[in-house]
């Protein structure tokens, strides 16, 4: 801590041992104006933190030193303390009243702070997990250390209501993260055996789709009757090419479930007549009665799907160009990065929004800012995932590292 850090911070101490006096001294001599001063003092403390939130770059580490469930407690502990020494039931003010007094008080303190920083919290173990400016959801936080995945923090728990918005789950480790994901999408072909599934490639799906593979080889779950619809493809890669998301559907889940072929949808790039396709695609989509639950990853960039940067939160199905970023960071699957492909058909934004319940996987520190992105600052075009702000059904289920940038 810096020196003028703890300059401020013993200046406050002070204030409040000075507030605690005046308080003191008010209900000792029974005078109702003292008290009323001792309580301004309070709420001058309590906004001169809210400011100093406001105003920090660190509102995260500020948030928790001042607003965490156990010093609420302890504001109302020692003003107990104070008011059951010194008053009795003969005063004018009561106990009863300075109590009711002081709860209004907190309570209008801790709205102000919803109000003025609009940020949505949880407490786990004491530890405020601020989310974004604006942002209305819930986060979930899962630090079980058994290995087993249980969900330690039941306060913590999601809600599925519509109107809840975004939410957030932080999961311990990719295995977590994983087995998070894999149950949501096994309560969903429990309770609809004929689900519309919008699934994505890439390695970050790879754990849940082997969790998938153990449940339906256990017979917990049957993928006889359910239709999925592939995010995106390589423009112009052959299907049976190793690097193709054909192939590596095949590979990762469809090989090893007992899916029928006639209900797999992944984008034909191989086809000249691309246009004609994409509006197929959509068709097919609107016809098995729109997706029920879509799965997506993120890219570096905030993509979603292939939907870079710039594209619009109302786009359909269609052939776009990739970024040099994405076109880097896919080159590793390649031998040569010129092999890399440099377009792809993909799911718009607004196709991916009209499935009725999305969850979002995403895992390291590389990911971190694009989450953030996503997560924390209002919904824009240069970060394509955060248009899943809008959405009503939303879970991101990241591990801690992907969460550093707003944990």
């Amino acid at each position: 801590m810096s020196k003028k850090n703890k300059e401020k911070k013993s200046k406050l101490f002070w204030l409040k041992i000075f507030w605690l006096i005046i308080l003191g001294l008010g209900l000792l001599a029974r005078n109702t104006v003292v008290v009323l001063i001792g309580i301004l003092l309070l709420v001058f403390f309590w906004r001169t933190g809210l400011k100093r939130v406001n105003g920090s770059t660190d509102s995260t580490s500020s948030l928790q030193a001042r607003l965490t469930t156990g010093k609420v407690n302890k504001v109302n502990k020692i003003v107990d303390k104070i008011v059951n020494k010194i008053v009795n039931g003969s005063v004018r003010l009561t106990t009863g009243k300075v109590n009711k007094i002081v709860d209004k008080i907190v309570n209008k303190i801790v709205n102000k702070v919803n109000k003025v920083n609009k940020v949505n919290t949880i407490v786990n173990n004491d530890e405020l997990i601020p989310l974004r400016q604006g942002f209305g959801g819930q986060a979930k936080v899962n630090n079980d250390d058994d290995g087993d995945g249980e969900i330690i923090s039941e306060e913590a728990g999601l809600s599925d209501s519509k109107t809840s918005g975004l939410k957030v789950m932080i999961c311990k480790n990719y295995n977590k993260m994983s087995r998070e994901a894999a149950d949501i999408v096994i309560e969903q072909l429990k309770k609809k055996p004929n689900s519309v599934l919008g699934l994505a490639t890439g390695s970050t799906t790879i754990g849940m789709y082997k969790l998938l593979i153990e449940a339906d080889k256990k017979g917990v779950i049957d993928f006889s009757q359910v239709v999925t619809f592939n995010l995106d493809e390589y423009y112009k890669i052959p299907r049976d090419d190793k690097n193709s998301y054909w192939q590596a559907m095949r590979v990762n889940l469809f090989n090893d479930v007992n899916i029928k072929e006639e209900n797999v949808n992944i984008p034909n790039c191989e086809s000249d007549n691309y246009d004609d396709f994409c509006l197929e695609y959509e068709d097919k989509i609107r016809e098995a009665g729109g997706i029920d639950l879509q799965i997506l990853g993120i890219g570096h960039n905030g993509h979603i799907g292939f939907n870079e940067p710039g594209s619009s939160f109302d786009s359909r199905t269609r052939k776009v160009d990739l970024t040099e970023s994405t076109i880097n960071a896919n080159s590793r699957h390649f031998k040569d990065k010129a092999d890399a492909p440099t377009k792809a058909i993909t799911m718009g934004l607004g196709t991916i929004m009209e499935a009725k319940k999305i969850i979002l996987v995403a895992n390291g520190k590389e990911k971190a800012e694009a989450v953030a992105g996503a997560v924390r600052e209002e919904a824009s075009v240069d970060v394509p995932a955060s248009v899943l702000q809008e959405h009503g059904d939303v879970i991101f289920i990241i591990d801690k590292k992907a969460a550093l940038k707003f944990t």
